[in-house]
């Protein structure tokens, strides 16, 4: 029998053992939009029983876990459902509400004692009602005196304005802070106490003051950082000089006048998807962006270059610089909008800076999560099963002990936990077949590896068998064999005999070096003839 044969492959996949079950959690209605603090959502958990036997009754741990920060976590409900005994073919469905008390990004978990394999949906975003109320306020930090610079280790009043722009309704506003880094390195800056909220009307503002000392000369940016930690964007450039002659300079060449290069532009604006919805951002799915731009001055604003960038939100290193693209002139008092196109690479948080060279300021979008698809999984995983004893063969009736080694390749950067099913089979008889219990990997960052020790004990004869690998997540599954010829001996002295001979298997195999995929991680039926970038045997290879 060949692996490669669909109908056996479905045969074998079917675990008879009473752990084989596949589950998803995630939300009841398919949506993972509109998830905000103290509304509560209904979590739907599901599991199918897909072999032969029942599965019996068991306990399964629920919880919510913050996507950045494992330490923070809640249960849901109780933390503990008492799942009934499922029959062969059958499905249990259980649901819970939940309401979230903070904004974030998390993931709903479910770990099954039974399988000990864990149920996971994917990222989502918790953000606080009022925070959709920013598009329509606008920021300004700047010195109370007009000049844009000041001497190093002096004191310098500034002033923060925020305004209701009058779109139409009133805005909470949360309590928030202002800070400032130094522009060559973020870890040097500083911040304000946090300056209180409020209700602005349309129309209405609220102003408060503060000093900046700076510690270094240079070029430093300042941001406003509200309570539910959103970032509202950076604000605009300021330049510190050694002494007090050096800032006379600048301000009789007229560098002081304003951000940079002068300018009185009053413009503010954000970043969002084109259609609102954050929760639908999956590597290698181009995205539609937006940038919206108001210009809030007496004169137009000209025609002019911005330059997109997507930054982790955890690690400013690890950022992607997309096509600029041109805003077009804006009217006295109007606004444009301008889309752009995102495509993943990679699974992670993210936020999208837009930056004006022209205004000296940026567009900013609220963090968003990049999930993952199975495909990328698949592409992006080393698999290696090694014999305890190094040798390709086994004694029918006894034990046989391998590591099993999963392994990120590190083509994207985190891999999120999948279940691997590792099986044995012989090649005269596809009834005669047998898995190991389930393998739950975690999830894997780039580089990084997880290992498990997978044990059979063949009771079909003698005889040439076959193992693979069956990876399955609620998006998908996929298999390939990794000992394509794997012999079974009689007895032990036979066993001793070819070991003693110096017989060798297969040389195990991760992936098949024949499987090829894009740099996306879609899987190809053979060898790619056009040119491009590709993966192939867990590496970038370019096919001319």
């Amino acid at each position: 029998m060949a692996l490669a044969t669909a109908v056996n492959l479905a045969a074998r996949t079917s675990d008879e053992s009473k752990a084989n079950l596949v589950g998803s959690f995630e939300p009841a209605d398919g949506s993972y939009e509109g998830v905000v603090t103290g509304a509560p959502k209904v979590m739907e958990l599901t599991l199918v029983n897909k072999g032969t036997e029942t599965v019996a009754a068991h306990e399964i741990n629920l919880y919510v876990e913050n996507s950045q920060d494992e330490d923070d976590y809640f249960y849901i409900g109780s933390g503990t459902y008492n799942c009934p005994a499922i029959a062969p073919g059958d499905t249990v469905k259980a649901q819970w509400t939940v309401t979230f008390s903070k904004a974030g990004t998390f993931y709903l978990s479910a770990y099954d004692n039974l399988t000990d394999q864990y149920y996971e949906s994917d990222y989502f975003m918790v953000t606080d009602p009022e925070q959709k109320d920013f598009a329509d306020t606008t920021f300004i930090v700047r010195p109370i005196d007009g000049v844009w610079g000041s001497v190093v280790n002096q004191d310098k009043q500034m002033e923060v304005i925020i305004k209701n722009t009058g779109k139409g309704k009133d805005i909470k506003l949360n309590s928030f802070l202002v800070g400032w880094d130094w522009n060559d390195d973020y870890n040097v800056g500083g911040y304000t106490n946090y300056f209180a909220g409020g209700t602005l009307t349309p129309g209405d503002s609220v102003r408060y003051t503060f000093n900046f000392t700076p510690t270094k000369t240079g070029t430093y940016y300042f941001y406003v950082y509200d309570y539910y930690s959103i970032d509202l964007g950076v604000i605009d450039r300021f330049h510190v000089y050694a002494n007090d002659q050096e800032l006379q300079e600048a301000i009789d060449a007229g560098k002081a006048d304003g951000p940079d290069t002068g300018n009185t532009y009053d413009v503010d604006g954000y970043v969002t998807p084109a259609n609102e919805a954050y929760g639908d951002i999956k590597v290698g799915s181009p995205k539609e962006f937006s940038l919206v731009v108001f210009n809030n001055g007496d004169a137009e604003l000209p025609a002019h270059l911005v330059y997109p960038e997507v930054t982790c939100s955890y690690d400013y290193d690890d950022y992607q610089t997309l096509p600029s693209f041109s805003v077009p002139a804006i009217g006295a008092g109007d606004s444009a909008v301008v889309n752009f196109t995102y495509t993943p690479t990679t699974a992670d948080t993210y936020y999208i800076n837009v930056y004006d060279n022209l205004t000296k300021g940026s567009y900013q979008s609220y963090i968003f999560t990049v999930n993952d698809t199975f495909d990328v999984i698949v592409a992006d995983t080393t698999f290696a099963l090694v014999p305890e004893d190094g040798f390709a063969g086994a004694v029918n009736g006894q034990e046989k002990g391998f590591i099993l080694t999963v392994k990120n390749s590190g083509i994207h950067k985190l891999i999120k936990s999948f279940t691997v099913n590792v099986g044995i089979g012989m090649l005269n008889d596809e009834d005669a077949y047998a898995y190991a219990p389930a393998f739950y990997t975690g999830k894997i960052e780039a580089g990084d590896s997880v290992t498990k020790r997978i044990t059979f004990t063949p009771t079909w004869g003698e005889g040439d068998a076959e193992i693979w690998i069956y990876v399955q997540k609620t998006s998908g599954s996929h298999s390939f064999t990794v000992y394509p010829s794997f012999k079974i001996y009689a007895t032990q002295e036979e066993y001793d005999n070819a070991v003693a001979a110096g017989v060798k298997g297969i040389t195990v195999k991760g992936q098949a070096a024949d499987e090829w995929y894009t740099v996306s991680g879609a899987r190809l039926s053979s060898k790619p003839t056009q040119p491009g970038l590709y993966i192939n045997g867990n590496r970038k290879v370019v096919v001319k």
